[in-house]
């Protein structure tokens, strides 16, 4: 790409018309070099309006050479519009103010007494001996300059290049570093961004560093809220009334956090809320069911309780029954001793099984046996069924 060349301004009295075209000549070099590019108002086109054209130019150029003369300070327009515009230009950096010494006139104390004369010591061009020497010095003197604002300006592109594409890779960084940390994937992209960019190492690390401070930071001021948060749940309940919501929005802004993040820790809260509602649920549940399932216990309990009971009752009525036929058969004995006969009664029973059975301890055995001579005994048969 072809480089850009600087416009150069003449602000001069026209009286002076001639010692300026003699200058442009002396710039040509410059100009067929594309370093600049000149304007004067004898380039305005007929029919154009002058004032504007004058006004546009002068306000783009890069140079502006005030051509110094007694003429040219008794000139109200050169000196109340140009001269006056130009410093003011020259001031803020928008354009370069060159003073050139025409023709010797006090100029000490003018607005632009403090800047840099041409030709070389401030000598007047019509007091050189050799006005193309003067005239040279000056060509020489705004190609000194026109390479120094050309050089300047590469800088400020350069710094402006560099600090866009800081701009963008730290975009990613803080991208990447939302969560607090950068993965080796993520560091993978960066170092690809880095080269694509033509960051260098310390560039790259400084903007990374900066970025996970910057989330540090971040986190303890989150990590501040959050607290102050929590307390405040624990002493009020959720949901907060409208006092807290405010305290806590001031807090929000004093922190400098965003809503997403105090909305993710307001939405935490609700979450515990439910969880422990959920929570107390099941436990009222299970103690309920507890409850339910004591009670049955108990019941099946005092269920068995009860069978045992009658179970030991039945056993105790089943001994004393047993007790009084035992009894009853030890009395028909003594009966038949008494008499004589061996265990056997009037009646013809004979209790000799009988005997040798409770004395063996066959009560079960005992049991049938005393029931089948008792029944022989009264003269009854055992009931069938």
């Amino acid at each position: 790409m072809p480089e850009v060349s600087l416009q150069l301004f003449f602000s001069y009295s026209h009286k002076d018309e001639a010692l300026r075209d003699e200058l442009a000549n002396h710039l040509s070099t410059l100009i067929r070099q594309g370093v600049i590019s000149s304007w004067h108002d004898r380039k305005i086109i007929p029919g154009e309006e002058w004032d504007h054209q004058i006004n546009d130019n002068f306000n783009t150029a890069d140079i502006i050479l005030l051509l110094l003369s007694s003429d040219f300070i008794a000139s109200n327009y050169c000196w109340e519009v140009e001269v006056t515009t130009a410093i003011e230009r020259h001031n803020t950096g928008k354009a370069r103010v060159i003073p050139v010494i025409l023709r010797r006139v006090d100029w000490s104390h003018t607005p632009f007494a403090k800047l840099q004369f041409l030709p070389k010591n401030a000598e007047p061009v019509t007091s050189w001996t050799n006005r193309d020497e003067a005239f040279t010095n000056v060509a020489q003197g705004i190609r000194a300059a026109a390479q120094q604002i050309k050089a300047e300006r590469q800088q400020k592109l350069a710094l402006v290049t560099k600090e866009a594409a800081i701009a963008e890779y730290r975009q990613l960084v803080e991208e990447f570093a939302a969560d607090g940390e950068i993965s080796f994937v993520e560091s993978e992209i960066l170092k690809d961004l880095q080269e694509q960019l033509g960051l260098t190492d310390e560039q790259a690390c400084t903007v990374r560093d900066k970025a996970l401070e910057s989330y540090g930071k971040y986190k303890e001021n989150l990590d501040k809220y959050k607290q102050i948060f929590t307390k405040l749940i624990h002493e009020q309940g959720y949901l907060l009334d409208e006092k807290a919501k405010a305290d806590l929005k001031k807090l929000q802004q004093y922190l400098k956090l965003k809503d997403e993040n105090v909305a993710a820790i307001d939405n935490e809260a609700e979450v515990r809320k439910q969880q422990a509602e959920i929570l107390h649920q099941q436990q009222r549940e299970q103690a309920e069911a507890e409850k339910l399932r004591q009670q049955q216990a108990n019941r099946l309990q005092q269920q068995q309780e009860q069978a045992e009971a009658e179970k030991l009752r039945q056993q105790q009525a089943q001994r004393l029954k047993l007790q009084r036929e035992q009894i009853e058969v030890e009395r028909l004995r003594q009966e038949q001793q008494s008499t004589g006969n061996d265990l056997l009664s009037e009646k013809g029973v004979d209790y000799t099984r009988l005997r040798d059975l409770l004395r063996d301890s066959e009560w079960k055995e005992a049991d049938k046996e005393t029931l089948a001579v008792m029944l022989k005994a009264t003269g009854r048969k055992k009931k069938v069924g």
